[in-house]
């Protein structure tokens, strides 16, 4: 079991006013914490929110800069606003907190599905049922309430209905699982086989291991086999055969507030969750209006593609209706409406093309877009491949128009390889031959590792392929118990860094430990690699 919770940079005040939702954040400390650092300098300030259109179908619909940046001045947007895709005919599992039913951009958006899942009648004495859509289920929970519905409308908000502004996907249908707060696995697990059982075409998890300014203690969280079992679940019975469409937060661990100001030496990153470390689960980044990443938003060799944040230095929706969640709680919505976008275009596509249609289409982030992050010889994306940002900030048309003639990949093929155990060192090279695999464009790889170290914080560990081109996996790093967990039982690391290479040839690990504490042996070392 782990303690999981809602990726946001400030845990949520929510108040109820009238049927309308308003969030406001504050910091868990109790201070006032201002919006997460930025990477760079501001480029100035927005124009400032327009005015509500009272005479409008959605009053808010100017000041949702995501949907339309024109009003504000900003330069990116979701580069949606020439479709007319809106969802139909898909349903976006909202695996989170308890969502208000009732809140009015949602009314007729929650499917029946929403009140089968998770025996919360325990916790939640508002309810007997301890339905997911009541909203009475959850009064000792507010920031969960406030959390999933700010979501719930981010994603399939009405529109045209006189109210707020306007969802995304706007015509999905959502199911709404309340799953996470407790942090018990086997709610996690019972939630994602409920999704795929609800004919869900995408999954949304705005969730992730606790940051270090949350307790967490920069730990491997490895996720148990049961974890793994329903993500196959997904792949193989999801859509018919096609594959669920599964999208996780990255996290905000990478900086977090203590107790006064902004710290980024956490060292928290996306590569200790073991929940996203599987070639179904698309991870998601976080950037701001102006396409910068986040400080907090956490690295990883999974981050796929980025989306933005309902971030300081950027206008929110707070004028009666809703406020949303920050940091990449937000983007990895944003990612799974696209995505129901995306599907109502072609739904004939596999969770493969829909990862590789993001990717293919995603737009460089200032200051990340160096030549040479992925590689030289790849025609996926030239401007490259950042471990925060994944291959860049997704493009809404661009993904919907590539889908709409997309034929698809071809039959996907394997190839794997295993290293011996090596005895106890300060470093390790290992290589991995993989000379006769016939995956011309890689799409995923699957590293499995397991050490014999009682404390595997001290360990940098590094994926390098036959191109020359390199990932890391773990960084030396203190954590906030005095053992900072360990790869004993094996940590399954999951990279998209290398789409596009070609697998053939020779891999090579790099292991070095970095601290004095004792030294451990590899155990275990396999390599697996997927593509076309």
């Amino acid at each position: 079991m782990i303690v999981c919770r809602f990726v946001c940079l400030r845990s949520l005040q929510v108040f109820l006013l009238a049927g309308s939702l308003l969030m406001l954040g504050a910091c868990s400390s109790g201070s006032e914490a201002p919006g997460a650092p930025l990477s760079a300098e501001a480029p100035g300030a927005f124009a400032g929110p327009p005015a509500s259109n009272p005479s409008s179908p959605d009053p808010q619909l100017d000041r949702q800069w995501h949907l339309d940046a024109t009003a504000l001045n900003l330069p990116y947007d979701l580069a949606l606003r020439s479709l007319s895709e809106r969802g139909r005919g898909q349903s976006i599992a909202l695996i989170d907190g308890t969502v208000n039913a009732n809140h009015p951009d949602l009314g007729g958006q929650l499917t029946e599905a929403s009140q089968i899942c998770c025996n919360w009648a325990a916790l939640s004495p508002g309810s007997a049922a301890g339905n997911s859509s009541n909203p009475a289920a959850d009064q000792n929970m507010l920031n969960d309430l406030g959390h999933a519905t700010g979501l719930a409308v981010l994603i399939a908000g009405r529109e045209n209905n006189g109210f707020g502004g306007r969802g995304i996907a706007s015509q999905a249908r959502l199911i709404s699982f309340n799953a996470v707060a407790i942090g018990n696995d086997s709610l996690l697990v019972q939630a994602m086989r409920a999704a795929v059982g609800s004919k869900a075409t995408v999954i949304n998890h705005s969730w992730s291991p606790p940051d270090p300014g949350q307790g967490g203690s920069r730990s491997f969280y490895p996720a148990p086999a049961a974890w793994f079992d329903a993500l196959d679940s997904a792949q193989a019975q999801g859509r018919s055969g096609l594959g669920a469409i599964v999208v996780k937060a990255a996290g905000n661990g990478a900086a977090y507030w203590s107790p006064s100001r902004w710290r980024s030496d956490s060292g928290d990153q996306a590569n200790y969750d073991g929940f996203s470390q599987h070639p179904l689960v698309i991870t998601v980044g976080a950037v701001d209006a102006f396409a910068r990443p986040l400080a907090s938003s956490e690295p990883g060799a999974q981050v796929l593609i980025s989306a933005f944040s309902s971030q300081a230095n950027t206008p929110a929706v707070d004028n009666g209706t809703e406020r949303l969640p920050e940091g990449s709680s937000t983007a990895t919505a944003m990612i799974s409406a696209v995505a129901a976008l995306m599907l109502e275009a072609r739904p004939s596509l596999t969770w493969r093309d829909v990862r590789w249609i993001l990717a293919s289409t995603a737009r460089p982030v200032p200051g990340y877009d160096q030549p040479g992050l992925s590689s030289a010889n790849s025609s996926l994306r030239a401007h490259g491949f950042h471990q925060q940002v994944g291959y860049g900030l997704v493009d809404a048309k661009a993904a919907v128009d590539m889908a709409r003639s997309f034929q698809g990949l071809p039959p996907q093929k394997t190839c794997s390889a295993t290293a011996a155990p090596a005895p106890s060192a300060p470093a390790w090279s290992l290589p991995l031959a993989l000379q006769s695999c016939a995956v011309q464009r890689i799409e995923s790889v699957v590293l499995t590792l397991a050490t014999s170290h009682e404390d595997a914080s001290g360990l940098r560990i590094s994926l390098i392929s036959p191109s020359g081109q390199g990932v890391q996996l773990s960084a030396p790093r203190d954590c906030n118990s005095s053992v900072c967990g360990n790869l004993k039982q094996g940590f399954q690391f999951h990279s998209v860094r290398f789409m596009a290479e070609a697998a053939a040839g020779l891999w090579s690990v790099q292991i070095k430990q970095e601290d004095a504490k004792p030294m451990g042996e590899i155990m275990q070392l396999q390599l697996r690699v997927l593509g076309h």
